[in-house]
């Protein structure tokens, strides 16, 4: 799964799933590269996008809905862009390269009847999550992404929303998994929580990092 993911999302909740399943033990890979399941011994995965892979089963457990930011010190030194257009020419946008191809993910926005797909103007790409967010807090230009995974930087003031009229059409969500790879109860009890995850996310429900009672120090 991506890095936002592991550690804005399942992190977070991992003691709630050891205080369910202590008898079940994770082995999380984090990345948003290529995987091969079968060779690397992979069970599931969470990604986003839909999947393009006819060998592998998908299950869709929700979906993320796009909100575009910038830092104050962005906006102060070049002002906040008035129309999605203004980012192909007179702002900056942080680039995110696509894991597969290589190439910068375009930017899209609706506005009533009117859609936009936006190449974004950028001076820095990053193929990270969470290098995405920190280069357009710095100031390196205009992100777009959903909203959990600037939570934090809205709360200090560090980005703020623009652009508010304009709306992105939500990323789906899934978890998928090799059509020749049996599901384990233990593969199923862990799909099934994490889809309840995402979903607590489509509802706002941020998770809070618990310590597991076993661990907490007493007296």
């Amino acid at each position: 799964m991506a890095g936002a993911f592991a550690d804005l999302l399942v992190i977070p909740a991992l003691c709630d799933f050891y205080q369910r399943y202590p008898q079940i033990k994770l082995d999380i890979g984090v990345g948003d590269r290529l995987v091969d399941y079968i060779a690397e011994n992979v069970d599931c995965a969470l990604r986003g996008g839909t999947p393009k892979d006819q060998s592998l089963i998908a299950r869709k457990v929700g979906e993320m809905k796009m909100h575009t930011f910038a830092a104050p010190f962005y906006i102060g030194k070049f002002g906040a862009p008035k129309h999605p257009r203004d980012l192909e020419d007179t702002h900056m946008s942080v680039g995110y390269l696509h894991a597969q191809s290589g190439k910068v993910y375009t930017m899209d926005f609706t506005r009533g009847d009117e859609t936009i797909e936006v190449t974004p103007n950028y001076v820095v790409s990053v193929n990270d999550a969470r290098s995405y967010v920190n280069a357009a807090i710095t100031g390196m230009g205009v992100a777009q992404c959903p909203r959990f995974m600037v939570k934090e930087a809205l709360e200090k003031g560090d980005l703020v929303e623009i652009l508010p009229d304009w709306v992105s059409e939500p990323i789906p969500l899934y978890i998928v998994y090799p059509q020749t790879r049996h599901l384990s109860n233990k593969v199923r009890v862990f799909v099934d929580w994490l889809a309840k995850l995402v979903q607590d996310l489509k509802n706002n429900e941020m998770p809070e990092a618990k310590a597991p009672e076993k661990f907490r120090k007493t007296g």
